[in-house]
């Protein structure tokens, strides 16, 4: 344990050594062409990432829209709608009386444990719902 902090020690100062290096030459070309063309692109950057975040929600919602039209997986070739199951503990009691019985490591009740585990049962203390998630192919090309 002793070496592991000690690298520990080293990995956080080589971080602050970094992060002092960076900024030190952040004020030094700041007021410089080379610094300003800098700021800019970061700026600019930060625009294109706000953009491609926001029509990346825009493309799922539209996609799980037409989903729940037409309940076509595929209303893009670039867009895949993948379903996933939520279960969802309703009834603690009864969950816990059947964690008991079926599911020991689920006593505690670690009602995500138990819905991973008896999510693919049809118990009545437990309550299923699908969420359409939207996949977006990386290659849009």
């Amino acid at each position: 344990m002793n070496e592991l902090l000690l690298q520990l020690k080293i990995a956080r100062n080589a971080v602050k050594n970094h992060a002092d290096h960076i900024t030190k030459i952040e004020e030094e070309i700041s007021n410089t062409e080379l610094g300003i063309e800098l700021i800019d692109y970061q700026r600019k950057k930060l625009g294109s990432f706000e953009a491609v975040t926001r029509l990346e929600n825009q493309i799922r919602e539209l996609g799980i829209a037409k989903y729940l039209e037409n309940q076509d997986k595929h209303p893009h070739p670039k867009v895949e709608i993948k379903i996933f199951t939520n279960v969802e503990v309703i009834n603690q009691e009864k969950a816990l009386k059947w964690a008991v019985d079926n599911d020991p490591s689920a006593v505690k009740l670690n009602a995500n444990k138990l819905a991973k585990d008896a999510g693919k049962l049809e118990l009545d203390f437990l309550k299923k719902t699908e969420e359409p998630r939207a996949q977006i192919a990386s290659n849009l090309d």
